[in-house]
């Protein structure tokens, strides 16, 4: 009679044993399909952001390439011609008159950019302007000049006379380094596609300037409002 208890309790014991494995099983297949779920949704949205980024726009002009940085519902893209980035540099360059700075033309003296927007929401966004590290030039001695460009029309956005960058106000936006060159408004339902240009020089009356650089980043930052 004992004998046959500890066969039955065995039995049990297995049976047991058995179920808990199939239930181990089943969590770990849980488990592995939960993974496998959020891996394809989250390389989807992925693809899907890096498809947007980089085919808003086309290249446009030889040599080009458009490059995109998404603020919210704001689109800012510019085009690297010279490798430079999102920005200007000027290397040992000789003062000139505001006149003949405001008619740059040549490479490494111009920097367009563009912002885009199709909103569903009021924005407000700002251009900033921000100085480089490796900026040996005083910012005393650069002159800052943005215009608005629609066709060959170029509109002056800059004040006149031309400002040097360290006259320009420190942006108000937290967390946020370097100048305010201009805040804009979008209004809900427009779209909206506005060309910028900027240039950069050093300043006609500028001594101590030689065999220095200064470099500058641009960026757009829009936020929501009422």
């Amino acid at each position: 009679m004992e004998q046959n208890n500890e066969q039955f309790n065995s039995i049990e014991e297995e049976q047991e044993l058995e179920e808990n494995r199939k239930k181990r099983y089943i969590r770990q297949n849980l488990l592995l399909i939960l993974l496998l779920i959020i891996l394809v949704v989250t390389v989807s949205t992925l693809s899907y952001a890096f498809y947007r980024e980089y085919t808003d726009l086309d290249p446009s002009g030889d040599n080009s390439q458009i490059n995109t940085i998404k603020s919210g519902e704001i689109l800012f893209s510019y085009s690297d011609v010279d490798g430079q980035g999102n920005g200007i540099n000027i290397v040992n360059a000789r003062p000139i008159s505001d006149e003949e700075g405001k008619a740059l033309f040549s490479s490494h003296t111009y920097f367009d950019f563009q912002i885009l927007a199709d909103t569903s929401v009021n924005l407000q966004y700002e251009i900033v302007a921000l100085k480089e590290n490796n900026s040996t030039l005083s910012e005393q001695l650069v002159k800052i000049y943005l215009t608005k460009v629609d066709g060959t029309l170029e509109t002056p956005i800059s004040s006149d006379p031309v400002k040097t960058y360290g006259e320009y106000e420190d942006t108000k936006l937290a967390d946020t380094k370097g100048k305010t060159l201009y805040q804009g408004t979008i209004s809900k339902g427009t779209k909206v596609q506005e060309q910028y240009r900027l240039r950069m020089w050093v300043k006609e009356d500028a001594t101590n300037y030689s065999n220095k650089q200064f470099s500058l980043r641009i960026n757009v930052y829009a936020a929501q409002v009422k």
